[in-house]
């Protein structure tokens, strides 16, 4: 168990792996949340990552902004512009909030030797690769961390959340027996509860013998985007496995976990194949047109799970929260 007075810096990784849901009823960000009031630590923002994480979500705004011009052009008539844009920019409000209701200390790079930093750079020290040479923003993360915890020695505990390979490495060279190092924040939430109820290899193998396709079916949320003429027709969605659980949260005999859960949707897909296609700017239209049919496809859906253990170590389990599952053109040619 990491001592109280603990700073925690999270790399933009660990927001991606969330899809940059920053909304309350997230559970791992609302377990977090209650984790860092709980134990009175403190989450640090660092610029280059508050920036990626807003770039991130800009351009996803305006990824959706274009498939709403291309394909949901009726939603305009159906509701009002203000509507329409609140809930464009839901998912940069709800970061906005997320570090206001966290009280997050925030830290830019000034102050940071540009030397040193350049030096790792030609003398390829992580988190520099040979093949990632560009990792500068990662280098102003470590060395801002360095820093922090230079100008903050009487911390009991320093936390940096990354699944980065190269800043991982970077982050040996600290050699502090006060630094710790995780790949997500399921992780680290992992990390800070007491003894489990079950073990992760139990609780693994008990999950993917209970079949949630009853559940995947009811809650499942398709979409598609990036075709055209497309067919979608499912005959099954089925459950194939549970990936990395996490316990996230413990009660007396429940547990909350967040997971990858396979999904396979079976049925008839079909969509135009632009590659093979031939259209007329011209005209205006496509001249010839060839399409890509499909019968199934297979998702990994991050997903939460509320787990009730019976006394017996019998288990039950139900689906509190399921990712989008989004059908792309991307699928029927193979990502």
């Amino acid at each position: 168990m990491i001592g109280r007075e603990t700073s925690i810096f999270i790399d933009t990784n660990a927001f991606e792996k969330l899809g940059y849901n920053f909304d309350s009823n997230n559970r791992v960000i609302k377990v977090y949340k209650e984790l860092l009031k709980t134990k009175n630590y403190e989450n640090v923002f660092i610029s280059v990552i508050d920036g990626e994480v807003k770039e991130h979500i800009s351009n996803i705004i305006e990824e959706n902004k274009s498939k709403i011009k291309k394909h949901c052009k009726w939603i305009y008539n159906v509701l009002d512009k203000k509507t329409i844009n609140k809930n464009i920019n839901k998912k940069k409000n709800d970061y906005e909030k997320f570090k206001k209701d966290i009280n997050s200390i925030s830290l830019t790079t000034e102050g940071i030797n540009p030397e040193r930093v350049l030096e790792k750079y030609f003398k390829i020290i992580p988190p520099f690769e040979n093949r990632k040479r560009n990792e500068f923003k990662d280098a102003l993360f470590v060395e801002t961390i360095f820093k922090y915890i230079e100008n903050n020695p009487e911390k009991n505990s320093y936390v940096v959340i990354t699944n980065d390979k190269g800043i991982k490495e970077a982050l040996k060279f600290k050699k502090s027996k006060k630094l710790f190092q995780y790949d997500s924040i399921e992780d680290f939430i992992d990390s800070e509860l007491t003894e489990p109820l079950i073990s992760k290899e139990e609780l693994e193998f008990a999950l993917n013998q209970f079949d949630f396709s009853s559940q995947i079916e009811k809650l499942a949320n398709i979409i598609t985007s990036d075709m055209e003429e497309e067919e979608i027709n499912i005959d099954s969605i089925e459950f194939h496995g549970i990936y990395f659980p996490k316990i996230i949260k413990q009660e007396a005999n429940k547990l909350t976990i967040a997971c990858d859960m396979n999904i396979g949707l079976f049925g008839y897909f079909k969509c135009l194949d632009y590659d093979n296609s031939y259209y007329s700017k011209e005209k205006d239209e496509y001249l010839h047109k060839e399409y890509i049919e499909r019968p199934f496809f297979f998702y990994f859906c991050q997903t939460i799970i509320e787990v009730t253990i019976k006394n017996d170590k019998t288990i039950s389990g139900k689906i509190i929260d399921l990712a989008d599952i989004e059908i792309t053109y991307y699928d029927f040619i193979g990502r």
